[in-house]
């Protein structure tokens, strides 16, 4: 007989759990696999959640005949394991005040195309409202939360009550109930407010009573009720303790007393240091319950403070809860009225901010005015982004970036270092940027690296950032003398006042942070060079940018502005003056005002400048590298080869065209005027006396702008007439001696060439008291008489100059010379030359 096959019916597997099965809307919740490791391979499953309970779509992109939502923020913690986040009420079309039941199905794939269903059937999650705190004494803060948007309108009405059920309507007083009003009454947003438990509700004998919460769309009498599932809230007794605050780890005894009228130790109680609000009941607390509890009386116990009362940072607040007993659903009969801090000392690092590639090759250091490393040798230290640290030293996690899971590095234990009961050393590890922006992460030090075993003895904060990067700096040069704003672009900068230092060929800027790709600095006083690098510093690193900046010889003076008829001293800031070897030769160092900028080349045959000085600021004194003060004779000019006063001789302009009233000069003869007949009077038919030539174009036929007007046709042009003629009493031969009548000369004229013809080739020197006597230097009278002189002269013409100083003032010096300097024009080196 033929042996019959039969298929095995295959075994259903469970599904998967889900840890809480209850919540609202955000609760992130932690999906476990019945068997095996489905993720394994997989970076981050893929799960959604329906409205009905059923099979899960074979393509969790098909809607299977269900409305699908998808879960939030899924992350693999583990190849059995992941967790995701509730949607939101509006995402879920939840109605306000009422609980909704969603089903979980779980793929092991990262997209809808590819996932494949895990294990079987579809495990359930309860959307419902909540309270942050099952229960506590009177001026308890409770946050409440509700699945929908049941507060977009307004402020809601709360009430506790001791009924079973919700009153249809707002009352604060109900008959055969014991019912008050919430105060402080806040709301977060849509779904969430804050409240304060009343302090006219009552214990029950003074021991613990449970209340309902109820909330309404107001608090008029006619304001309905907008929940179908009020919230339990137990009202027990503030119980005190003789100390509510101390370190971790516990181990110190404490005295708990009920408030008077109140006997909630009816028994010897259990007591729990909860990090939350206090649970209904007394669950499973391990050893952050309370040891050797003694009840004194029905108002007083003692108990000392479990061992896992740890910190998670500076300060830890626990809330002591005060169970019937310690079984496990014992139910909650007090709770403190403030909570127990356990503190840390505080904690100081060297440096708050650095580098995501970590500090290496240098190191931070920890230091506290308490003695948090008493008795630690080898203390652990890691970074994690969870804003808390874990009580128990962490083994390393994987940081996802797309989702920002926190994430704990451990710190090399061969890079901490013990610098006494106060100091540690570290260096710190990478730590990778959520998102690529700058990530707070807590600094935990513990008293060893046992994951199982190690506290929390130090916490504090510490910021991962990435290191700046620099662009651009503009303007590219400034003054040696510094004071020029610049900006610096970049990427990266922070923009905390003093968060940046920067300096340029190694001298500091003052610095003002604008934005992370800007700040502005002023620069500082610098010998002058090219090409310098700009060093910036923030604390997550230092970066150089080559090549970014020149500093320019460049002089400042004061005044800047005089007349032509003045001879006084100006104030120089500059460089390098101490060094300089000012002087009377040409190759000397010299103050040059020159229009326009300097140009020591020679013009082929002249033996002159390009561009020479029209007066120099002689008679030089150094006060010391940065200032020194000399002397401008505005009075007098040049010549061409700029070494001697102008005095050319007059010479023939012959014709020139202009009408009457014209104030320009055309010559006949081509180019006939000169840049240096600037200042030098003018004459010929129909010209004024006294008429100067205040400016020259040159060309194929040159003009002269003169000080008056035309007044016919001009002929017979005079270049050059002496500054003025003066009739001598006497002059003596072989003698330097001149005498003239009263007030012939002033003693502007000091320098000028006086001629005639006993007079050739001097200069005036002296002028004595009254203006009717003078020296005379550069030779003598050669014979006697009366005659008539002539006394040459050009003050300089009215105009801007620059004030420019140069290392040789020689003809056709080397500007390339290592030597050589001359500083640029520039705003400040402007000198105004004009009546006031």
């Amino acid at each position: 007989m033929a042996a019959i096959l039969v298929t095995p019916i295959a075994a259903y597997a469970a599904p998967p759990t889900l840890s809480p099965t209850s919540g609202v809307p955000g609760t992130t919740v932690t999906v476990t696999a019945a068997s095996g490791t489905p993720f394994a391979t997989t970076a981050n499953p893929y799960i959604t959640l329906q409205s009905t309970n059923g099979s899960c779509a074979t393509n969790p992109a098909t809607a299977n005949g269900t409305t699908i939502f998808a879960a939030g923020s899924v992350t693999e913690t583990g190849d059995a394991t992941a967790t995701f986040t509730v949607p939101t009420s509006a995402l879920l079309g939840l109605s306000s005040g009422v609980t909704k039941t969603i089903y979980a199905c779980v793929y092991a794939g990262t997209t809808s195309g590819g996932a494949t269903v895990i294990d079987a059937g579809t495990p359930a999650f309860t959307v419902n409202p909540t309270l942050s705190a099952a229960g506590g004494p009177a001026g308890t803060v409770v946050t409440l939360k509700q699945p929908g948007t049941p507060f977009a309108t307004a402020t809601p009405g709360i009430i506790l009550t001791t009924n079973s059920t919700c009153p249809t309507n707002y009352a604060t007083t109900v008959t055969g109930q014991t019912t008050g009003a919430a105060t402080n009454i806040t709301k977060v947003d849509d779904s969430t407010v804050n409240f304060t438990v009343p302090t006219t509700l009552t214990l029950s004998s003074g021991l613990a009573r449970t209340y309902q919460t109820c909330f309404y769309a107001g608090t008029l009498a006619t304001s309905t009720a907008l929940t179908d599932a009020p919230q339990a809230f137990v009202l027990t007794p503030a119980i005190a303790s003789s100390s509510m605050s101390g370190g971790p780890g516990g181990g110190s005894m404490l005295t708990f007393n009920a408030p008077a009228g109140s006997t909630p130790f009816s028994a010897t109680p259990g007591i729990v240091f909860s990090a939350t609000p206090c649970p209904t009941t007394y669950g499973s607390p391990g050893n952050r319950a309370a040891t050797n509890v003694t009840k004194t009386s029905s108002s007083v116990v003692s108990g000392t403070i479990g061992a896992g009362v740890l910190a998670t940072g500076q300060i830890t607040n626990y809330n002591i809860c005060f169970y019937a007993g310690t079984g496990s659903t014992d139910t909650l009969t007090g709770a403190s009225a403030t909570p127990y801090a356990v503190m840390l000392p505080p904690i100081n690092l060297s440096s708050v901010i650095g580098s995501s590639n970590g500090s290496s090759p240098g190191a931070i250091t920890a230091s506290s005015t308490g003695n948090f490393l008493l008795g630690v040798a080898a203390p652990g230290v890691a970074f994690t982004t969870a804003t808390t640290c874990p009580t128990l030293y962490p083994a390393t996690s994987t940081y996802n970036a797309g989702t920002g899971v926190p994430e704990v590095v451990q710190a090399s234990g061969a890079n901490i270092r013990v610098l006494g009961n106060k100091q540690l050393a570290v260096v710190v590890p990478a730590l990778p940027l959520r998102l690529g922006t700058p990530t707070p992460y807590q600094v935990c030090m513990y008293n060893g690296s046992d994951t199982s075993a190690s506290t929390l003895v130090g916490a504090t904060t510490y910021s991962s950032t990435t290191v700046h990067t620099l662009i651009a700096v503009g303007p590219v040069a400034g003054s040696a003398l510094g004071g020029d704003e610049i900006v610096v672009t970049g990427t990266g900068f922070p923009t905390t006042p003093g968060s940046i230092t920067a300096t340029i060929g190694g001298s500091p800027l003052a610095v003002m942070p604008v934005s992370s790709t800007t700040f502005t600095a002023i620069t500082p006083m610098h010998a002058p060079g090219t090409g310098l690098p700009l060093v910036v510093s923030t604390n997550a690193g230092t970066k150089t940018l080559p090549n970014a900046f020149s500093f320019l010889n460049t002089v400042r003076v004061n005044p800047n502005s005089a007349p032509n008829t003045r001879k006084g001293d100006v104030a120089v800031q500059g460089s390098n003056f101490a060094a300089a070897n000012f002087g009377t030769n040409t190759g000397d160092a010299h103050i040059y005002l020159v229009r326009g900028e300097y140009n020591a080349r020679s013009v082929v045959a002249s033996g002159n400048k390009v561009n020479g000085p029209i007066q120099e600021c002689a008679t030089v004194l150094v006060i010391d590298d940065n200032n020194l003060v000399c002397t401008l004779d505005l009075t007098q000019r040049l010549d061409p080869a700029g070494t001697a006063v102008a005095h050319a001789a007059s010479r023939s302009g012959g014709n020139a065209t202009a009408a009457v009233g014209d104030r320009v000069l055309t010559s006949a003869s081509g180019s006939v005027f000169t840049f240096a007949d600037v200042g030098r009077q003018v004459s010929g038919d129909n010209i004024a006396e006294g008429t100067v030539i205040t400016d020259v174009t040159t060309g194929a036929a040159s003009t002269a702008s003169i000080s008056r007007a035309a007044l016919g046709t001009v002929a017979n042009v005079v270049i050059g007439a002496p500054l003025r003629s003066v009739p001598l009493v006497a002059t003596t031969n072989a003698s330097a001696n001149i005498t003239a009548p009263p007030g012939s000369f002033t003693q502007a004229d000091i320098g000028r060439p006086i001629t005639n013809a006993n007079l050739t080739g001097v200069t005036i020197a002296t002028v004595a008291a009254g203006g009717g006597a003078a020296t005379v230097t550069g030779g003598t009278a050669s014979g006697t008489g009366t005659l008539t002189a002539s006394v040459w002269g050009s003050p300089v013409p009215d105009g801007a100059y620059n004030l420019t100083y140069v290392s040789n003032g020689a003809v056709d010096a080397n500007s390339s010379d290592a030597t050589y300097a001359q500083s640029v024009l520039s705003s400040s080196s402007v000198f105004t030359v004009a009546p006031f």
